[in-house]
């Protein structure tokens, strides 16, 4: 048995694949930045005796939060410019497998399964049915070799 690269597996959970990624990348970009504005308050609070009084106590500021905000749209606009750009071919095939994958939901081309899922208070007795996906499609994106 000869293995081969088939290429990148498309999955379901990919349909917003690019809007997760720039989530992703904008989160983590915006949490950073905000560490570093308020590095100086941060090391003020004692994290052995946490005390949310002192912590409210403290000198806090919307400024840092607004040039964070600022910065991190400016970084993700040229990051996003950047990677178009310059990756286009990566760009192209996150978008392909969006595609692909939404093209499956669309269609419904999987299989499901009736799943009871009972409420978090037992006394209730309410229990609903849900669809969960068993299985779906084997489809692989790959590009074309040259």
């Amino acid at each position: 048995m000869k293995l081969t690269y088939r290429g990148t597996r498309v999955y379901p959970r990919q349909r917003n694949l690019l809007y997760n990624t720039a989530m992703t990348v904008v989160v983590c970009l915006w949490v950073t930045g905000a560490a570093i504005a308020y590095w100086p308050l941060l090391r003020q609070i004692n994290w052995k005796f946490f005390n949310w009084p002192d912590v409210v106590a403290l000198p806090w500021s919307w400024l840092p939060l607004i040039i964070n905000s600022l910065c991190t749209a400016l970084l993700f606009g040229a990051g996003l410019w950047a990677y178009r750009t310059w990756f286009a071919d990566s760009y192209k095939q996150m978008e392909h497998r969006q595609k692909l994958a939404r093209m499956i939901m669309e269609n419904k081309w999987y299989q499901t399964d009736q799943t009871n899922s009972e409420s978090f208070f037992k006394d209730l007795g309410s229990t609903r049915t849900k669809e969960k996906i068993s299985h779906s499609p084997k489809i692989y994106y790959r590009l074309k070799d040259g």
